[in-house]
C-alpha cells in the first residue's frame, strides 16, 4: 500500500468548471518543521542508494519507498493492527468472505495485510507477491512479519504470476492488488485482459479488491472494464486519503447474508470498523452500455475526488489522526465505536 504525504494530485484537465482540484493542494509550501523532516528522509534515502527505507517514529514502524511516499506503516504494540483508513476499507471484503481460505495479494510491500489476515483468518494461506525485492527484504526486518507455513512469499512480477497460476488451475477468495507507480495505475495491470484474469482467478463467491488512485478519467475506464467481468462492482474514497477502493465479485452474498457476517466481524474484529467502510460504498447499477457506464463513473468520481479537510495534509496531522483512531477502535466495544472522524 501506499501512503502520500500530500494528496494524490488530479490533473487540472479532469476539471469541471468550478470544481475544486486536488492539484492545488500541491502549491502549498510545506512549512519548517515539514522540510525539516523531509531532509531527514532524504539522508535515509541517500544512505540507503536511493532505495527504499525503514523509519521508526516512536510507536510506528514505516516503510517509505522515497521521501514523502511512505509505502506502509506498522503500529509497534499492535503489529497487525491497520494503521490506515484505507486499509480497514479493503478489508472489509471479509463481509463478502468471512473466512478465506486463501488469498493473494499483489504488492506486499511492507506487509501490512498479510499480518492482518494472519491476526484475522488464521487458516486462511495467503501469497504475496511483491516485484520489488528491496522492498521484501525490508518487510523481513519488520518486527512481527509473518514466516510460516500460512503466507509465502514471491519475489515476482504480478502481471506474470497471475495469468501463471490461473493457468495452473489455481484459484482463491480474495484477491488483493496493491500496486502502482508514481503515476498512478500500472498499465500493464490495467487492461481488459489482466481484468480477465482476476476474474479467472477467484472461486465463484471471490472478491477482487484493488487499492488505486489517479486521474478520474483514467479510473472510470478501469470501473468500466471491470464491469464487464464481475456481476457486482463498489467502489469508495477511503476517508483518510484520495485513494479509491474498488470491490469487485460475481456472486454477491444475500443481504440476510451480509447482516450476518457484518455482525460477526462486527464481535470478532471491531478494530476493522466494518460498518462505517461499508456505508461509503457506491454501486454501479447494471447496463449494456458501457460508454454509458464510464460517463456516469466519470461524473460520480468527479464529485468525490475533491479536496476534503478532513484529510491529513502533512506528516503531523496525519500521525496524529492514525494514533487517535488506533486509541478508538482498539478500545471500544463494537457497538461504541463511531464512524471516521467523529470522537466517541
Amino acid at each position: 500500500m501506499r501512503i502520500r504525504d500530500n494528496p494524490a494530485s488530479v490533473s487540472n484537465s479532469d476539471t469541471m468548471p468550478r470544481r475544486p482540484s486536488l492539484s492545488t493542494l500541491y502549491l502549498r509550501k510545506p512549512d519548517a518543521a515539514e522540510t525539516q523532516r523531509l531532509q531527514q528522509l532524504q539522508a535515509l534515502y541517500d544512505a540507503a542508494g536511493q532505495q527504499a527505507f525503514l523509519s521508526d517514529d516512536e510507536t510506528l514502524h514505516c516503510l517509505y519507498l522515497q521521501p514523502g511516499v511512505m509505502q506502509s506503516a506498522m503500529l509497534t504494540t499492535h503489529p497487525w493492527y491497520l494503521v490506515c483508513a484505507y486499509a480497514r476499507l479493503m478489508m472489509s471484503a471479509l463481509v463478502q468472505q468471512p473466512e478465506p481460505a486463501s488469498a493473494w495479494i499483489l504488492g506486499q510491500g511492507g506487509g501490512s495485510l498479510s499480518r492482518f489476515l494472519q491476526h484475522a483468518v488464521p487458516a486462511c494461506h495467503t501469497d504475496a507477491v511483491e516485484i520489488d525485492e528491496t522492498v521484501l527484504w525490508l518487510y523481513r526486518q519488520l518486527p512481527a512479519a509473518p514466516d510460516n507455513h500460512q503466507v509465502t512469499l514471491h519475489h515476482a512480477d504480478a502481471t506474470r504470476w497471475l495469468p501463471q497460476q490461473v493457468a495452473a488451475g489455481r484459484r482463491t477468495d480474495l484477491l488483493l492488488i496493491d500496486v502502482y507507480d508514481r503515476n498512478g495505475l500500472v498499465p500493464a495491470l490495467n487492461t481488459p485482459d489482466f481484468y480477465a484474469s482476476c476474474a479467472s482467478a477467484l472461486g465463484r463467491s471471490g472478491m477482487l479488491v484493488a487499492n488505486v488512485w489517479g486521474k478520474p478519467s483514467q479510473l472510470s475506464v478501469m470501473l468500466a472494464d471491470l464491469r464487464q467481468q464481475f456481476a457486482s462492482v463498489q467502489w469508495a474514497r477511503s476517508p483518510d486519503s484520495y485513494n479509491l477502493l474498488v470491490f469487485a465479485c460475481q456472486s454477491p452474498v444475500s443481504s440476510e447474508t451480509r447482516q450476518a457476517h457484518v455482525a460477526s466481524l462486527e464481535q470478532r474484529l471491531p478494530s476493522l470498523n466494518v460498518t462505517d467502510s461499508l456505508r461509503r460504498l457506491r454501486t454501479l447499477p447494471l447496463t449494456s452500455d458501457k460508454d454509458a457506464d464510464q460517463q456516469q463513473l466519470l461524473e460520480d468520481l468527479r464529485s468525490i475526488l475533491v479536496p476534503d479537510s478532513a484529510v491529513p495534509q502533512n506528516y503531523p496531522d496525519w500521525k496524529k489522526n492514525v494514533l487517535q483512531q488506533a486509541d478508538t477502535l482498539l478500545s471500544l466495544p463494537a457497538d461504541k465505536i463511531p464512524p471516521y472522524g467523529e470522537k466517541a
